[in-house]
């Protein structure tokens, strides 16, 4: 599946606490792509995060069935993760 970043609306660079992100050695485009390779669908979102000391892309994608999943990449790594609460929150509203 190719990945254009112009299609992404939602892209967005997020610093809660206002400060320099730190140098990652992934970038985005790589860390969309580790995701989609792995969990195919499209991408509705996706931001750099870091927080406690942790950097990472958070990556929300909507499959072909039309659920929405959030990934997370470790932005030195590249280890993708699916956001275990994300989908625990979600799992707890289907009826």
């Amino acid at each position: 599946m190719a990945v254009s970043l112009t299609a992404f609306a939602g892209l967005a660079l997020a610093d809660k606490d206002h400060k320099s992100i730190p140098k990652t050695a992934v970038s985005l485009e790589q860390a969309i792509k580790a995701v989609t390779d792995k969990y195919p669908g499209r991408v509705i979102e996706a931001e750099l995060e870091a927080e406690d000391g942790k950097t990472e892309y958070e990556v929300t994608v909507v499959s072909t069935s039309g659920e929405s999943r959030e990934y997370t990449v470790d932005a030195q790594s590249g280890l993708v993760s699916e956001d275990k609460e994300a989908a625990k929150h979600e799992g707890s509203h289907k009826k």
